[in-house]
This record gives structure tokens, C-alpha cells and sequence, in this order.
């Protein structure tokens, strides 16, 4: 009987072993749904917020551009006027040149407008290159106006 008493409290504590086992399973399968449940929101509220930022960036360097394009156009003008009326003279250098800088800056106009905004992952080298470009027509202009000056 003692025998007998032992293989049932031995069955009876493997039984309890396994529950116990069973339910630990159970509740850490549902503690790694929770947390995969979690970091799937966590990467969309990330998402979210980095293309809330790159809009409100690609809003204010539009505008900042804009205004480059503006001040180039403005500057573009008085070279003309520099260059060609006041000397009443069309030099051919000078205005191809002035021309040059025109399309030049018109071109990064269209540049500009013509981004894919879905392009996330392209917009720094997108906006690092046309800030050097909007750098290196501001110096040729610039260059252009110390040049006509010397013509004076």
C-alpha cells in the first residue's frame, strides 16, 4: 500500500509539474504577443513622427529655396540691367552668361517641385546637393556682378 500511496503521489506531483509548466508556457506566449503587439505600434508611432518631420522640413527648406530662387532672379535682373542697359550693349559674354544663370537657377526651381516626396530616404542627399547648388549659382552670380564691375 505504501508502494501504491508513492507512484499516486509521484503521478499525482508530475501532473501538478506539468501544470504548472504548461500555464508558465501559456503566460509567456502571451507576454511575447503583448510585446511583439507593442513594437509594432512603437515602429509606427515612429514612422509617423519621422515623416511629420521630414514634412515639416521639406515645407521650410521650399520656402527657404524659394526665396534663394527669388533673391537669384532679383540679382539676375540688375545684372541685366548692369550689364546690358546701362552700357547699352548686348555684350555676347555677358549675356549668355546672365542666360546661363537664369536657367541655372530656373532649373533648380523645377528641381525643387519635382521631388517625390515618397522618397524619404533620398531627401538628405536630395537637399544637400541643392543647397551646394544653390551655393555655387549664388558665387557665380556673385562672381558675374565683381566681373561687370571691372568692365565699368
Amino acid at each position: 500500500m505504501n508502494k501504491i500511496v508513492i507512484q499516486k503521489l509521484s503521478l499525482w506531483f508530475s501532473i501538478a509539474l506539468l501544470t504548472v509548466s504548461c500555464s508558465g508556457t501559456v503566460q509567456t506566449n502571451e507576454q511575447d504577443k503583448e510585446k511583439l503587439k507593442q513594437d509594432e505600434i512603437d515602429t509606427k508611432v515612429a514612422q509617423i513622427i519621422e515623416k511629420r518631420d521630414f514634412l515639416t522640413d521639406f515645407k521650410s527648406f521650399t520656402e527657404q529655396t524659394q526665396l534663394k530662387v527669388e533673391k537669384n532672379n532679383q540679382s539676375i535682373t540688375e545684372l541685366r540691367q548692369v550689364i546690358i542697359e546701362e552700357r547699352k550693349s548686348s555684350n555676347g559674354e555677358f549675356a549668355t552668361k546672365i542666360r546661363q544663370l537664369d536657367f541655372r537657377n530656373k532649373a533648380l526651381q523645377k528641381k525643387i517641385a519635382a521631388f517625390d516626396q515618397s522618397h524619404l530616404s533620398e531627401w538628405r542627399n536630395f537637399k544637400s546637393e541643392v543647397n551646394r547648388d544653390f551655393d555655387e549659382l549664388e558665387s557665380a552670380i556673385n562672381n558675374l556682378f565683381t566681373i561687370s564691375k571691372s568692365y565699368q
